[in-house]
């Protein structure tokens, strides 16, 4: 039986396509040895959050703060890892049924139950089944929650709605922000882009999250788009194929 070097079929391919493998290769494991600590020291706060909350206000403040901060890194992470997976082409769906008003309720309750800074609502009747890559999907929904509440003065209602619009499924994120100029939306979408204003220049921001909304909407064979005014807000639409 032959055996083949470690690395033999890595050494057949061209120099900079070897390069580029090694470098998704090394963020996708950079991405998960970070994830596991972070996991951890994320439950330890929380533990002992609750353990001063009643004792030590200060202390309860400051470790939720530091909560917080936590949950940003990891989600940072995780658009690493889908960036990267997506520009090697490794991105792969893993279907089932799946309502998406559920969905929606899990992301806010599970990733956005800290945030006191806006209101956030749902406007959504009935059940919304869809077949699609639940995973990813809770990706999108988490980028553009988060999107909206960066660029929303605080204290403004963000609301994020589901209707059946023929045979797709859309949802809609509608925020009360600084608006996005017709130049801008249509670059929006694309990797590593960011809108050139006094109001962006101070947000953190890398501008993969929306590359990311859109590479893993155009997957599943749906469609992604925005809709605003300078200075009126924005509403970002998705739609998914319910098969």
């Amino acid at each position: 039986m032959e055996i083949t070097p470690p690395g033999h079929s890595l050494m057949k391919l061209p120099e900079q396509k070897q390069q580029e493998v090694l470098r998704e290769d090394l963020l996708a494991v950079l991405g998960h040895e970070l994830k596991t600590p972070l996991s951890t020291i994320k439950l330890y706060m929380q533990m002992v959050e609750h353990m001063v909350k009643n004792t030590n206000t200060r202390a309860a403040i400051l470790l939720h703060k530091a909560d917080n901060q936590v949950t940003e890194m990891t989600a940072m992470i995780d658009s690493i890892l889908d960036m990267s997976l997506i520009s090697c082409g490794k991105a792969t769906l893993q279907k089932g049924h799946f309502d998406m008003r559920d969905l929606i309720r899990e992301v806010i309750a599970n990733q956005f139950h800290h945030v006191n800074t806006h209101k956030l609502t749902t406007k959504i009747e009935g059940s919304l089944l869809v077949f699609a890559d639940k995973g990813k999907i809770k990706r999108v929904v988490h980028n553009l929650l988060s999107n909206a509440i960066k660029y929303s003065p605080e204290r403004s209602e963000i609301s994020i709605s589901g209707e059946w619009n023929m045979d797709k499924v859309q949802v809609s994120v509608k925020d009360m922000g600084i608006g996005i100029n017709p130049a801008d939306r249509e670059k929006l979408f694309n990797m590593f882009y960011r809108v050139e204003s006094d109001e962006v220049n101070n947000k953190k921001g890398y501008g993969i999250g929306l590359y990311i909304v859109k590479e893993i909407i155009r997957q599943h064979r749906g469609k992604v788009w925005v809709e605003s005014m300078e200075g009126l807000g924005s509403v970002f639409h998705f739609s998914l194929p319910i098969k």
